[in-house]
């Protein structure tokens, strides 16, 4: 694979000059955040507790809320954790304040 991939920011690519960390938290951050958020089941008030950022915590969750629908669209898998994304981690669609417990 050619460097210049492996060294380029990432990005979903949907308008020029666009990256992830534009409108995301840092992936450092963010991948501690989903991990204590979906294995942890900690909400956005534990969160801030743990020490991230307000302003980060509150897009992580808002984000993740909304995007919460995709769930359901996914074909079965395999489980490769403790809490897999289907029975291992039961959400009703309908609940939409769910992330604020």
């Amino acid at each position: 694979m050619p460097q210049r991939v492996i060294s380029r920011p990432p990005t979903a690519e949907l308008r020029e000059n666009q990256k992830d960390e534009d409108t995301l938290p840092t992936y450092s951050v963010l991948d501690k955040m989903v991990e204590a958020c979906l294995m942890k089941q900690l909400g956005p008030e534990e969160l801030m507790n743990q020490g991230f950022m307000t302003d980060s915590v509150e897009t992580f969750s808002r984000l993740h809320r909304f995007s919460e629908y995709k769930r359901r669209q996914m074909p079965p898998i395999l489980r490769v954790s403790q809490k897999a994304f289907g029975i291992g981690r039961r959400i009703p669609l309908a609940c939409r304040n769910y992330a604020d417990k």
